[in-house]
């Protein structure tokens, strides 16, 4: 997604257990940068229904969204997983696949560089 991204929460799992009386973050340099958060059935998306939410900090968009993974859970084999992705000068994507992928790319930019947002994609099962 950028050159520096800063994660708070995945998935709804807090990475660090102080979050309110901590500034804590994760900064990468958007080169092979990821957390794995490994399989738990917590991250599961089973009954249908998924909220997929972060907090980040862009200083550079990659050129397409789908190139920015946020937070990314797919397999691939069987079209299964959510993605939350931003790109392209600023737009947020998020993408579901129950056997087939589909993806919601908001139309223009919302995200703007070098500014916190709170971003989130939610599922009803439908």
């Amino acid at each position: 997604m950028s050159k520096l991204f800063r994660l708070l929460l995945v998935g709804g799992c807090l990475l660090y257990s102080s979050f309110t009386t901590a500034q804590n973050a994760l900064a990468f340099d958007g080169s092979n940068d990821w957390v794995d958060l490994g399989s738990d059935s917590s991250l599961a998306c089973d009954n249908g229904k998924l909220t997929v939410e972060a907090w980040v900090y862009a200083t550079a968009w990659k050129t397409q969204v789908f190139e920015g993974g946020i937070v990314v859970k797919e397999e691939n084999t069987s079209n299964l997983g959510y993605m939350l992705r931003a790109g392209d000068g600023g737009k947020l994507g998020f993408t579901i696949g129950n056997g087939s992928w589909n993806e919601c790319i908001t139309k223009t930019a919302v995200l703007k560089l070098n500014q916190w947002h709170h971003i989130a994609g939610t599922f009803d099962g439908s």
